[in-house]
């Protein structure tokens, strides 16, 4: 996954215009910082418990800001200016300031579009949507007091840290199709493959011991 995001990134220009692909690596982008938050939260001691804060308030600012933009565009068009209210905050509002006022506009966010989810349906806010907010508010609220690392691990659990990779390689193998697909420069489809390449070390080591034990005969 690594070497999937330094490729695209250093390409940017290459695939940007293309919509189904830009979609693809946005959503890849957010379940690479959720599988880093994971790790960090997973860590032993709390060298990296600034870190993890940090990156669990940027995946909560951004995973609100999303919902919120949808909530918004839903109220006004309802009429619902009391919901709009409570729903528009920029990026900046809910990554910058006061914590617990960051913490209270992600959490107006999560709350309207619970209440107004079935209305929301052709909005797509979905349950999956939903539950990816609450659980980077709670990890980033639980971080900020001070806890340690070991002791969060409930939120991000080795089931949470599964179910992340089993998305990264649902989204990689789409990915891979639209790359051949959409993109025509075939020097950036040979490096994307060539990141893509994954070595299967329990089979060539698998086969080196086979190889030895030939040699011993």
């Amino acid at each position: 996954m690594g070497d999937v995001k330094r490729h695209l990134e250093a390409h940017r220009s290459v695939w940007a215009a293309s919509g189904p692909i830009s979609e693809s690596v946005a959503a890849l982008e957010e379940v690479w910082r959720e599988i880093e938050l994971s790790q960090l939260v997973k860590a032993d001691g709390s060298s990296g418990a600034k870190q993890a804060k940090d990156l669990a308030l940027a995946l909560a600012a951004g995973k609100a800001y999303k919902i919120g933009r949808r909530v918004l565009a839903w109220a006004k068009k309802q009429n619902q200016p009391e919901v709009a209210i409570l729903v528009d905050h920029s990026r900046s509002e809910l990554l910058q300031g006061a914590e617990e006022a960051m913490l209270n506009r992600q959490r107006q966010i999560l709350q309207q579009a619970r209440a107004h989810q079935a209305e929301l349906a052709a909005y797509q806010v979905s349950d999956e949507l939903l539950d990816g907010l609450e659980a980077a508010i709670n990890t980033f609220a639980t971080l900020r007091g001070g806890y340690s690392l070991k002791a969060n691990q409930v939120i991000y659990s080795n089931a949470r840290i599964e179910e992340l990779l089993r998305k990264a390689r649902t989204l990689l193998d789409i990915l891979d199709d639209e790359v051949e697909g959409l993109i025509e420069d075939p020097g950036f489809i040979d490096q994307y493959k060539i990141a893509r390449r994954i070595t299967d070390r329990r089979a060539t080591q698998s086969r080196t011991r086979e190889n030895g034990q030939m040699q011993e005969a």
